[in-house]
Parts: C-alpha cells; sequence; structure tokens
C-alpha cells in the first residue's frame, strides 16, 4: 500500500534473495507491472545509505544499506525510440475543389514541435496523387523496429466503412479511393516495419464519399502502439478558422498547446 516514489522494505535478510517486481495501481483501477529484477543480499557492503531496502519507481534500481546490506545486481530495461520521424503534408491549392487556407500555417507551426521533441521532420504542401504515393513510400524507408512515425495531413479528406482517404491537388471531381490514398493500408505497412509508435494525425473531413462504394479489406494488427488523432468526428465536416490572414485550422490551434505535454497517449 505504498504511495510515495520510492518502496521501502525495511530488514531485508540473506535468505530474501530471489526475482522481484512491484505492482502499480491507481485510483481508476489501472494496473501495472515494474520490470523483474534479480536480488541479492550481501553479507556486508562498506556502505549504508538507509536502513532499508528502496524500490523506486522508474526501474526499482537502487542500493539500500540495511545491516546486512542489500544490492540489485541488474540494471532495469530503459524503453526508449530508436527514432523519430515525421511526415508532414498540407493540401490547400486543389485544382478541381475548394481552396483551403490553414495547411500551410498549420504544417510549419507543426513541423516546430515535433522538431522540439526530437522528430526527424519532412514537410511538404500541396502534393499531386503521384507525389503524395511517392513520399510516403520514402517515408516509409526510414521506418525500422522501434522507430516511432507520425504522419500528419491537412486537406480534403472523407471515410467510407471505418477507412480514411486524403485527397491530392489533382484530384478529380468527383474523386474515389483510386484517386485517393487510404490511410490504413499506411498504417499497414507501417505495422510490417515493426514500428514502436504510428501515430496518425488527420486534419481533415470524415464525411462519407457517397461517389464512392468501395469497401477495401485491409487487415491490420490490433497492437497498443497505434493513435488517431481526428479534427472531427465520424461522418463530420472539419472546419477551418474564418479569418483574412495567415493562421490555424481549429484543430491545430488546439493540438499545438497540448503537444508538448509529458503525456502518456498509449
Amino acid at each position: 500500500n505504498a504511495t510515495k516514489r520510492k518502496l521501502m522494505i525495511p530488514h531485508a535478510m540473506q535468505d530474501h534473495h530471489g526475482r522481484y517486481r512491484c505492482e502499480i495501481s491507481s485510483s481508476s483501477s489501472e494496473r501495472m507491472w515494474t520490470n523483474e529484477v534479480d536480488v541479492a543480499v550481501a553479507p556486508r557492503i562498506s556502505f549504508q545509505i538507509t536502513g532499508a531496502m528502496e524500490c523506486s519507481e522508474d526501474d526499482i534500481y537502487a542500493f539500500g544499506g540495511a545491516p546486512s546490506g542489500l544490492f540489485l545486481n541488474s540494471m532495469p530495461e530503459q524503453l526508449c525510440a530508436t527514432n523519430k520521424v515525421a511526415l508532414l503534408i498540407g493540401n490547400l491549392s486543389y485544382q478541381n475543389h475548394p481552396q483551403l487556407k490553414a495547411p500551410m500555417v498549420d504544417v510549419y507551426d507543426l513541423s516546430n514541435l515535433l522538431q522540439q521533441l526530437n522528430f526527424k521532420v519532412v514537410s511538404l504542401l500541396d502534393l499531386t496523387e503521384s507525389e503524395m504515393r511517392n513520399a510516403v513510400d520514402e517515408f516509409l524507408l526510414l521506418l525500422h523496429k522501434g522507430v516511432y512515425g507520425l504522419l500528419y495531413y491537412a486537406g480534403h479528406g472523407y471515410e467510407n466503412y471505418g477507412n480514411s482517404f486524403m485527397v491530392p491537388v489533382d484530384a478529380p471531381n468527383p474523386y474515389r479511393s483510386a484517386n485517393c490514398l487510404c490511410v490504413q493500408s499506411i498504417l499497414k505497412l507501417m505495422q510490417e516495419k515493426e514500428t514502436g509508435l504510428n501515430v496518425f494525425l488527420l486534419d481533415m473531413c470524415r464525411k462519407r464519399n457517397i461517389h464512392d462504394d468501395s469497401a477495401p479489406n485491409i487487415v491490420l494488427r490490433v497492437t497498443a502502439n497505434i493513435v488517431f488523432g481526428y479534427a472531427t468526428c465520424q461522418d463530420a465536416e472539419a472546419f477551418e478558422l474564418s479569418s483574412t490572414g495567415f493562421t490555424n485550422g481549429v484543430f491545430v490551434k488546439f493540438l499545438k498547446k497540448r503537444l508538448m505535454e509529458d503525456e502518456k497517449i498509449t
């Protein structure tokens, strides 16, 4: 029932050796376990810190100094991304559809914030279908096991049967899935790379496309490392702010206020 950052275990004896781990629970009934460590109690060590064994919330790696002395003989596993890569696409100058204003500013601001989070960022504007496909192919080449991959898209889009489609600037009117890029298809390719984290920030509409009845059969693995951020709810439109100058869209206006916070997202 400890509630502090360090767990104190008094009166450690030599016969207390073995493998240990701690269970951590919250008021919301969420539970998690620390990594296991091998614990050995030495007859005596030359220094004493406290009169008890210490177990920190970060990794349970500590030295204690009971009269008999105690130490942990294994370092904890430190979890971190092997790399962080982000592809940002903003489409605003559409050839056959209404023009948009915010994507250019949104991509610029988001790029700056992601670089502060140590992401390697590629930012692109006004891409045709072939250019978008090439950009995604190059993005996938940068992903490997353990890499954090992030895709941000601002522009026209739609959602059919749970699949999200990004619309290139040269898409015909009306457009169909063959003219667009399916986000779930990209996610499937990212999963094949065994990425550590897959993040999709979709600043686009999610209305159904009445001109497209296709339903791609994309089989995705159900994992805990997938994060989707949407500018709107299902079967609804996304909006820009009404302004004559350069300003963020509604999604990025609020996203950038929270993006730098150190919070768990999966």
